[in-house]
C-alpha cells in the first residue's frame, strides 16, 4: 500500500505487516490499512515462501524479505529510521527473528501474541525498540510466553522493552490494537 498523496521528495514510514502462520491472504494487511492511511505510512505485507514463516530456520524468508525491503527502498522515499517490523501469531514470532537477523534496518519492532524464539540474539538487537503485546485469554500460546518474553529482554538490557497485556483478549486479529497501541508506541519512539 502506497498512499494517494505519495510525494518522493518527503521521507515515508514503513510498516512491514507480516501474515499468519499459514494465512497467504491479505487479512492481516487490511487491519494495516486505516491507521497507514490515516498516519501516512506505507505499507508492506510480503507472504512467506512457505506455508508459514520459516521460524526454525529464518534465513529464507529473511533474504526474502530483506530483498524485498531493498526494492521498495529504491522505488520509495522510505525513512530508513522509520520501519517498523509486525506480525500476529506465527508472524509475531518471525518479527522478533527478523528483528533479531538485521537490527539495524528496523526502527521497531512488535510482536502481537507471538512467541520469543529460543534463538533469539538478544546481544545483537539490544538496541531494538520491541513492543510486545499480548491477550490474557490466549488459547494458542499462553500469556506466560509473552511475561518470560517480556522479562528475558529486560534482564539482557533492551534499551526499549515496552509490554501489553490485554485482560479480555485471546488470540485474534488487531484492527483496533494497530491503531490504538502499536502506531502510537512507534511514532512516540521518533518524537
Amino acid at each position: 500500500y502506497v498512499p494517494e498523496d505519495y510525494d518522493p521528495d518527503r521521507h515515508w514510514p514503513l510498516i512491514i505487516a507480516l501474515h499468519g502462520g499459514g494465512e497467504m491472504s491479505d487479512e492481516y494487511l487490511l487491519t494495516w490499512l486505516r491507521p497507514a492511511k490515516s498516519k501516512g505510512y506505507i505499507v508492506l505485507a510480503p507472504q512467506s515462501l512457505g506455508r508459514t514463516w520459516a521460524i526454525e530456520n529464518p534465513d529464507i524468508d529473511v533474504l526474502s524479505i530483506v530483498t524485498m525491503l531493498t526494492r521498495i527502498r529504491e522505488e520509495y522515499a522510505i525513512d530508513p529510521d522509520r520501519i517498523l517490523v509486525t506480525g500476529l501469531s506465527d508472524s509475531g514470532t518471525f518479527a522478533y527473528a527478523l528483528g533479531s537477523s538485521r537490527p539495524n534496518l528496523f526502527g521497531g519492532v512488535a510482536p502481537i501474541v507471538g512467541l520469543l524464539p529460543p534463538w533469539f540474539d538478544v546481544e545483537k538487537a539490544k538496541a531494538l525498540p520491541i513492543l510486545i503485546i499480548h491477550g490474557a485469554q490466549d488459547f494458542i500460546f499462553p500469556v506466560m510466553v509473552a511475561r518470560m518474553a517480556n522479562a528475558t529482554l529486560i534482564r539482557n538490557g533492551f534499551a526499549e522493552v515496552s509490554y501489553k497485556e490485554l485482560p479480555d483478549w485471546g488470540h485474534a486479529y488487531t484492527y483496533s490494537i494497530n491503531e490504538e497501541l502499536v502506531l502510537p508506541w512507534f511514532e512516540a519512539l521518533f518524537q
